[in-house]
């Protein structure tokens, strides 16, 4: 491998802070007495989460990369996430040594962490500044939009709401 030859594959892992501005619900089901009811509601507001994940991809040149991630998340007021997407993300400038800008759109799956486990499906998009450290290693600084959509348990008046009864729980 010579000294300019990009390396293949890539590993890191990224922390990230999320506040969720918006969000929303809409809840269908039939309460204790088995009246049926229909709640929905969407909100602006400030909900602090974070998020760990860990990441593996592959170079195809020295401006494209698709990688793997998963890892924990926070979702909104909702239970927590342990996502998989994957990412492909586009890098500005033609040598990957120096330092450059990045876009980047990630879409994926997976569970929501609470008594009974669902699918969710979560997608971001963004950008950010990469610099390099070293031909191998390197800090990327970035930001992006995201979007999540869960089944989260449904609550009412204390009463937790089984299963049989819930005909929609849709969290985004």
């Amino acid at each position: 491998v010579s000294g300019t030859e990009i390396p293949k594959i890539t590993f890191g892992a990224e922390w990230g802070y999320m506040p969720s501005l918006f969000s929303g619900h809409h809840y269908n089901f039939f309460d204790p007495d088995g009246f049926r009811m229909d709640d929905k509601d969407t909100s602006f507001g400030y909900f602090t989460n974070g998020e760990v994940t860990l990441h593996a991809g592959y170079n195809f040149n020295e401006c494209w990369n698709l990688s793997f991630h998963t890892g924990y998340s926070g979702a909104g007021g909702f239970a927590p996430v342990v996502p998989m997407s994957l990412r492909i993300t586009r890098y500005w400038g033609d040598n990957h040594i120096s330092d450059r800008w990045l876009t980047f759109a990630e879409c994926g799956s997976g569970i929501s962490i609470k008594k009974r486990p669902q699918e969710i499906f979560s997608g971001k998009v963004g950008g950010g500044y990469r610099i390099s450290l070293s031909r191998f290693t390197k800090l990327d600084f970035i930001a992006a939009f995201r979007m999540l959509y869960t089944h989260p348990d449904i609550s009412y008046y204390g009463y937790e709401i089984t299963q049989e009864l819930i005909n929609r729980n849709d969290g985004y």
